[in-house]
């Protein structure tokens, strides 16, 4: 009987490989291929040679497809948000992973409202002058400027520094811009935030 192959190839991520119904990891390469056999039949025998190579390509495929759509489903969700990764690395002292998120402009605004520029705050950073015990961010709004987003939202921070910072609620303000197809943060501002008798986190005035 005369026999073909059909092979195709899907590039993804490089975390993973499906080879032989088998998912591996490193690799750039998906490789599928399935054997066809082509000859002489009858279409009306249920359990005929070119049925049952009809019935696996289909199951073949769409396992298949099921699994590209699972990965890349995943992936998307696996790529952490700027912010994310800005709030740990602070809390973490992650100088690798500042320098790499920090945009070489950056400003960081901190409580008290002084100001200091990439260098200064990755070195207080290293040398522990600033531990950020917790920074979060919440109830986060985005504006577009141009290529910059302008993100603000409820934050709440607790820090060992020197000289001491204020504590508690903040209002916490964040600029990314994309520099040479990378997000990276370009300020950071915390404004302590007064709580009212009618506003307890400062965002009842907003839709």
């Amino acid at each position: 009987m005369p026999h073909s192959k059909k092979c195709q190839e899907i590039r993804l991520d490089d975390r993973y490989l499906l080879y032989n119904g088998k998912v591996l990891l490193n690799s750039l390469l998906i490789i599928i291929e399935e054997s066809v056999h082509i000859g002489n039949f009858r279409s009306g025998r249920p359990n005929s040679p070119f049925r049952e190579d009809i019935m696996k390509i289909l199951q073949v495929t769409t396992v298949f497809i099921a699994l590209v759509i699972a990965l890349s489903g995943g992936l998307a969700h696996a790529k952490a948000d700027t912010v994310a990764l800005y709030t740990e690395a602070v809390m973490t002292g992650d100088v690798p992973a500042l320098e790499t998120l920090l945009a070489p402009n950056y400003w960081h605004i901190n409580a008290n409202g002084h100001i200091e520029d990439k260098e200064h705050f990755i070195n207080t950073i290293k040398s522990k002058e600033l531990v950020i015990d917790r920074l979060t961010f919440t109830n986060a709004r985005t504006a577009l400027i141009s290529d910059a987003k302008l993100i603000t939202g409820t934050g709440y921070l607790k820090a060992k520094a020197t000289p001491a910072l204020p504590e508690g609620l903040m209002r916490i303000t964040v600029v990314v811009i994309t520099n040479k197809g990378r997000e990276q943060v370009v300020l950071f501002q915390a404004t302590p935030v007064i709580a009212t008798e009618d506003c307890n986190d400062g965002n009842c005035k907003i839709q």
